[in-house]
């Protein structure tokens, strides 16, 4: 030993004593004042120059020296250790740092800039803020014109997943609602490609209702929802059918077959 210093001969032999913290790492020189540690930082603590520059190490996420080489920051560009590319100077880089640990991807969090509608900074990825009434109809305008299916809510995605089990779901609460018998099953109910009324397509639509969106129709309404006494047909053909019986769908497309008439001539 020189100078208060060990040997590279004594620092391969040195372990630390009794009672000391252990952390199974090989002790190397310290960077600042060459006394064996086995931080992680390979940085001891010993004088306020060494916990200083130790402090710095752990708040920029830096790694142990020489296990890792200094690269850019992918954010800011300064160098740094950290094994994710990206340091922790500022509350940018650290969010970005722990969204990669996180996800395994890259997120940036957006830079604020001023909402295209009132001025108020946003990081929002449309550059339209949801603060105001004004601002939310232009983001929602902007969303839907990228991705018409983006704000269909959960419960819609569900019904269009599931229609068969959305129209047994809602006859049942009409059939409670109305006192109607109920005894319908999933495979009770089939969706023809066209409507046996009219003979439109049927389709479901995101939108909420359209007069070709399939709709659950009871042929005898006083009977009720039991098997054989319902079938698929256009909401319009339901809108058009309602609970009105044969006779009266008869008189009723014979007075507009004869309006039409009427107003021809």
């Amino acid at each position: 030993m020189t100078d208060g210093l060990l040997t590279p001969d004594e620092l391969d032999q040195w372990t630390p004593p009794p009672g000391a913290f252990n952390t199974g790492r090989p002790a190397r020189p310290c960077i600042i004042c060459n006394q064996p540690t086995t931080s992680k930082y390979g940085i001891c603590k010993r004088t306020p120059a060494c916990a200083n520059a130790w402090k710095r190490y752990h708040k920029n996420g830096a790694l142990t020296p020489g296990q890792a080489e200094a690269n850019n920051c992918q954010i800011c560009g300064k160098p740094t250790r950290s094994k994710t590319g990206i340091c922790r100077r500022n509350k940018i880089c650290n969010t970005a740092r722990m969204s990669m640990q996180r996800r395994g991807e890259l997120r940036v969090p957006r830079i604020p800039v001023p909402c295209s509608v009132c001025g108020v900074p946003t990081r929002s990825r449309t550059g339209i803020c949801d603060r105001t009434p004004a601002c939310h109809a232009a983001r929602v305008n902007v969303e839907y014109k990228e991705d018409p299916t983006r704000n269909i809510s959960s419960s819609r995605t569900w019904q269009l997943r599931h229609p068969v089990k959305n129209m047994l779901r809602r006859a049942k609460t009409r059939a409670r609602s109305q006192g109607v018998p109920f005894s319908l099953t999933e495979t009770d109910i089939v969706i023809p490609p066209y409507c046996p009324v009219l003979g439109v397509k049927l389709e479901f639509s995101t939108n909420g209702y359209s007069p070709n969106t399939p709709a659950l129709d009871r042929k005898i309404p006083k009977l009720g929802y039991i098997p054989g006494n319902v079938w698929v047909i256009s909401n319009k053909a339901n809108s058009m059918k309602l609970n009105a019986t044969p006779e009266e769908l008869r008189q009723f497309s014979q007075f507009f077959l004869n309006f039409g008439q009427e107003v021809v001539t």
